[in-house]
């Protein structure tokens, strides 16, 4: 496979791939929201089943529909223990743009010329990286807030165009892959790791079928993280030059 057929084949692969695994933790997640609904229903017409037969005078009854109402609600909450995982602290300090006026300036420039939308928040760290993450507004829900995290020790030890790059590097990510349904679809992943890691701890008795098919999964997501850091090079070095 040549350059050309190889710039044209990422994207494409790139969202198909995506496209798959967003769909597959899409139901991954309905179908433990929809087994602690059902967990709770059970839950429910267990306890009517227990009144009942506490009027009729069955302690057996009353006892064994008892203990399946608390272990229909022991259950649900696993599940939403499992579904409710939280995400990882965004650290860092928040930087003002009156503090580094041509530092936004040239992320204004990225921003206009990659076509995406304004990050919300610039945060200072003490890694020696930069990253793009977007959380939703209400903890699990709502629209996508856009924050970049850049090291303090990668400023200091790059010049201004390798900067420059690594910056046009993750609008690159956003211009591709994180705008619109695709940026929905990224949280959608990051939420399914985080509840099959959860899952593996809270529930014992699966965690060895949890874990393959987080194995898997995790395969998938890799694969993937790679093609999208070959595709957000090269819309990098058609922003700042190969």
């Amino acid at each position: 496979m040549n350059h050309f057929q190889l710039r044209k084949s990422v994207p494409s692969l790139r969202a198909r791939l995506a496209c798959r695994l967003a769909w597959a933790a899409a139901g991954g997640l309905a179908s433990i929201a929809a087994l602690s609904g059902l967990f709770i229903y059970g839950s429910g017409q267990a306890f009517v089943l227990m009144w009942a037969a506490v009027g009729l005078g069955q302690p057996l009854a009353t006892l064994l529909a008892a203990v399946a109402g608390l272990g229909g609600l022991l259950a649900a909450g696993t599940l939403l223990r499992v579904l409710s995982s939280p995400a990882p602290r965004i650290e860092g300090i928040c930087l003002p743009r009156a503090a580094a006026q041509e530092f936004f300036r040239l992320l204004d420039d990225l921003t206009e010329r990659s076509g995406v939308p304004a990050v919300h928040c610039v945060r200072i760290t003490a890694e020696i990286n930069a990253a793009v993450v977007q959380r939703p507004r209400l903890g699990g829900v709502g629209g996508l807030r856009t924050e970049l995290l850049v090291g303090l020790p990668l400023v200091h030890s790059l010049s201004p165009a390798q900067l420059a790059a690594v910056l046009a590097h993750e609008f690159g990510h956003l211009a591709a892959q994180r705008c619109g349904w695709c940026a929905q679809g990224a949280h959608l992943r990051a939420w399914w790791m985080r509840a099959l890691d959860e899952a593996s701890a809270c529930v014992p008795l699966l965690k060895g079928v949890i874990d393959r098919l987080s194995a898997g999964f995790c395969a998938d997501m890799l694969r993937l993280s790679r093609l999208e850091e070959f595709e957000a090079d090269a819309l990098a070095a058609r922003l700042v030059g190969a």
